[in-house]
């Protein structure tokens, strides 16, 4: 289990007995977002401070830290082809990044809202996000091109999708 906290830090947790694993470097500002990578083997945060981070989960350590955003990050999410990070933030700017160089792949537009969750589908090609501005929207991870906008009756202010990204869930 993997926890981040408003006092700077994020923390990893055996999920069998509750009992702390091992603290992530620190950060310098609340730790605001947090996400497993689908193998496990890495850790992404974002935090206050606008910047998302890439840790290795058997150390702890900082991998890369990646350009700062317009906002505090809210969102973050790790692809299942190892190659993209996409972060969202409090002013609806979502960020698609390479992994292996830290520059921007793309940036989704249209979230007019903070951004309250990220998911990559499992093959990596699309980006769900959802919002505080009622919506759930569907971009391609390549180039940010939108593919879909669904309203929502609420504020959304979590997602997820099933194993096979064919469905999300969305809470308001």
């Amino acid at each position: 289990i993997a926890t981040a906290s408003g006092d700077k830090t994020a923390r990893l947790w055996q999920r069998s007995d509750g009992k702390p694993i091992r603290q992530l470097e620190p950060h310098p500002a609340g730790v605001t977002a947090i996400a497993f990578s689908p193998n496990g083997s890495q850790v992404v945060t974002g935090a206050a401070d606008q910047i998302a981070r890439l840790f290795q989960v058997s150390n702890g350590k900082l991998l890369k830290a990646f350009p700062a955003q317009a906002g505090p990050i809210t969102a973050v999410a790790l692809s299942a082809n190892g190659q993209l990070l996409a972060a969202g933030d409090r002013t609806g700017a979502v960020v698609v990044y390479k992994i292996s160089d830290a520059s921007v792949q793309a940036k989704l537009v249209g979230h007019t809202g903070p951004v309250t969750g990220v998911a990559f589908t499992p093959n990596s090609s699309q980006v769900v996000t959802a919002g505080r501005d009622k919506t759930v929207r569907v971009f391609a991870s390549a180039d940010g091109k939108p593919a879909r906008t669904i309203n929502v009756e609420a504020e959304a202010v979590s997602l997820g999708l099933t194993a096979n990204g064919a469905q999300a869930a969305v809470g308001g």
